[in-house]
């Protein structure tokens, strides 16, 4: 069994100030440090704003980015020091693999994409878990049917954002979190996170791998406002 590992999640941060921000500040903190692995799953632009190269500073080892409706082929351009900041791609991360897709223009989740990096996986036996990052709700019932030849396949964990309209809770609390029906045998775990939600900016995902199962919290910097009358020179 492979050791567990850590992922931070985060989604739609919309490019907004305050959310950047918090985030830029979470992912430096003592105890985020070592986290293995970030992952961003799009619609981080907004007004031709993008992430900075502030977040190239970021101490975890491995950094990945997808694209999301609202984000453009330039939108990472400035995360130079980033493992992957356009999908497809795969990457092993232990005896996990991540698997990126980008946002298709046509039919949303890029399922061509997905195919291919699936088909690159064909007989591999060192593979616990996948994880796929996408910007809108990973389709399950693909990831694990093209991956018949994985025999020590454990689980399979979605990260995606986009599902945070006005009829939704996740507007509000910011993420979503759920243990899916399996499929196969296979257990099945989705993560949702709205980083820019109103009441919760800047909040994202901590998911734990224990080679077993996946479990989550939201986690989140808090900023202490103090009044400018109590602040003395």
């Amino acid at each position: 069994m492979g050791r567990s590992r850590t992922i931070l999640h985060i989604s739609d941060t919309h490019a907004q100030r305050e959310t950047t921000f918090r985030l830029n500040t979470l992912a430096r903190l003592p105890e985020c440090r070592y986290y293995d692995v970030v992952a961003v799953t799009g619609d981080c632009r907004s007004l031709g704003n993008t992430p900075g190269e502030d977040w190239n500073g970021w101490p975890q080892p491995w950094k990945f980015c997808v694209r999301g409706n609202e984000d453009r082929t330039d939108t990472y351009d400035r995360l130079t020091r980033w493992n992957e900041q356009h999908g497809p791609w795969g990457v092993d991360v232990g005896r996990l693999r991540f698997i990126g897709v980008d946002r298709d223009a046509s039919s949303g989740i890029g399922l061509r994409q997905l195919r291919k990096q699936l088909e690159e996986m064909d007989g591999r036996s060192d593979i616990e878990s996948v994880v796929l990052l996408s910007h809108y709700r990973p389709p399950f019932d693909e990831v694990v049917n093209g991956l018949d030849g994985l025999k020590r396949l454990r689980a399979v964990l979605g990260l995606h954002g986009h599902e945070h309209g006005k009829d939704t809770s996740v507007r509000e609390i910011g993420s979503e979190w759920r243990e899916e029906d399996s499929i196969g045998g296979v257990r099945v775990f989705r993560s949702n996170v709205y980083s820019a939600a109103d009441r919760k900016r800047g909040c994202a995902h901590r998911i734990r791998w224990d080679g077993e199962a996946y479990s989550c919290e939201q986690v989140r910097v808090d900023i202490t406002v103090t009044p400018c009358e109590q602040v003395r020179a």
